[in-house]
């Protein structure tokens, strides 16, 4: 841990390798009739919320780079994706808030940004299994749909100081809710297609302030790609 938080590069990199095969041999040896393996992995995620939440941008970026090295181990193994991954998520993106005004040259912000995208992958891959409730979890014990679970603090994220994390935060929601089933349970299987279909069924209504942000931001970002997408293509075109 104290090798993720040097000023040295290299000696970070290798401390995120090392995390990364601590992650894989608890995995690895954890036994059906033994809980050692998901609180080895606990205890470890807990000191790295620590660095999530810390105010020096050197300890978010270890953070970020720690993350990226044991996901790979945490996103092959159901057990820790079901207890871990939606807080994991939720520290990444507090994470990604706090790093707003970090130095670019440092790419804490950038690393941040590419945390969520693969535990994004990950929690799509994995949606039905989410939606079950969990006692032993730490947050979001109702998991992805309930009074206090993950969508509704994802949903009021989205309007959030930040504005890299309210983007990422709106760009989740609109990918879950696409997904998202009414009922897990049901055969077969409806989605709510959309944020606005989850936020009316959930609210029982589409008028909520809040939405009309949500929704703003949605235009916004889906006018920023089309534009910077067009931007690209007239270079091209005029470099031809």
């Amino acid at each position: 841990m104290s090798a993720l938080s040097s000023s040295g590069s290299a000696l970070r990199d290798l401390g995120a390798r090392c995390l990364s095969e601590f992650v894989r041999y608890s995995i690895k040896h954890k036994h059906a009739t033994s809980r050692d393996s998901p609180q080895n992995v606990r205890a470890l995620l807990q000191r790295l919320f620590g660095l999530a939440q810390h105010p020096s941008a050197l300890r978010r970026l270890s953070f970020a780079l720690a993350v990226k090295a044991a996901y790979r181990a945490l996103r092959e193994d159901l057990e820790s994706i079901e207890l871990f991954l939606l807080e994991l998520l939720q520290k990444s993106v507090h994470a990604l808030r706090l790093s707003e005004a970090d130095p670019p040259s440092l790419g804490s912000a950038d690393a941040l940004c590419e945390v969520v995208t693969h535990l994004e992958k990950v929690l799509l891959r994995c949606l039905l299994r989410l939606c079950k409730p969990r006692e032993d979890r730490e947050m979001f014990q109702q998991g992805l749909i309930g009074e206090h679970g993950f969508m509704q603090w994802l949903f009021e994220a989205c309007v959030a100081d930040g504005a890299r994390a309210r983007l990422r935060c709106t760009q989740l929601l609109e990918r879950i809710c696409s997904q998202l089933p009414r009922d897990a349970e049901a055969d077969p299987v409806v989605m709510y297609g959309s944020s606005r279909a989850w936020v009316k069924a959930t609210y029982k209504t589409s008028q909520l302030p809040i939405l009309a942000r949500v929704h703003a931001r949605s235009s916004e970002m889906v006018l920023s790609a089309n534009h910077r997408n067009g931007g690209e293509a007239g270079g091209r075109s005029g470099t031809g």
